[in-house]
């Protein structure tokens, strides 16, 4: 979902809507026929006013069995923020949002090499692209030079892949 929102609210063209409204109608108490289904949300909103200045640091490179099982309400439902809670979302005038492009791009590069890697992976990688390679440029000194941190919160009770799971794993 890409609009305006703040902390846990996202915007309408007429209301405000708590993301856990827009989630909760995919519980698996609301939706039995997604028990056990991964349900994915990828929220590119702002979740707050502040802004993320960054902090400086050194980094060094470096079977067939049939068994049932009673899940939680809340399980296999994996949700991905362009920013943490509080902070401001930042898109580029002509590329649009950080999050967006960075998660393109990695679905992308990641489904045409074949690779095959897992979702929390690829949103690790776009968290890493976007908290390091990305600074606010802008005319407004005391909002330039901002960053951002993207958030994600699972609770998947399994690896989940877009083009399927790497052959030594299926």
């Amino acid at each position: 979902m890409l609009t305006h929102g703040e902390n846990d609210v996202v915007y309408a063209s007429d209301d405000k809507v708590q993301t856990s409204y827009i989630m909760s109608f995919f519980r698996g108490d609301r939706c039995p026929s997604l028990i056990g289904k991964p349900k994915l949300f990828f929220f590119q909103a702002c979740r707050g006013v502040s802004y993320d200045k960054g902090v400086s640091t050194m980094v060094a490179d470096a079977g067939d069995d049939v068994i049932v099982h009673k899940l939680p309400v809340e399980a296999d439902i994996l949700v991905s923020y362009s920013t943490v809670p509080g902070y401001f979302a930042w898109r580029n005038s002509t590329k649009g949002s950080w999050y967006i492009q960075e998660l393109c791009n990695a679905l992308e590069t990641d489904i045409k090499n074949g690779n095959h890697t897992d979702i929390l992976t690829l949103l690790t990688v776009v968290a890493r692209v976007v908290a390091y390679q990305y600074r606010s440029s802008t005319r407004e000194v005391e909002i330039d030079n901002m960053k951002q941190m993207t958030s994600t919160v699972s609770t998947l009770t399994r690896l989940f892949y877009l083009t399927g799971p790497p052959k030594e794993i299926k």
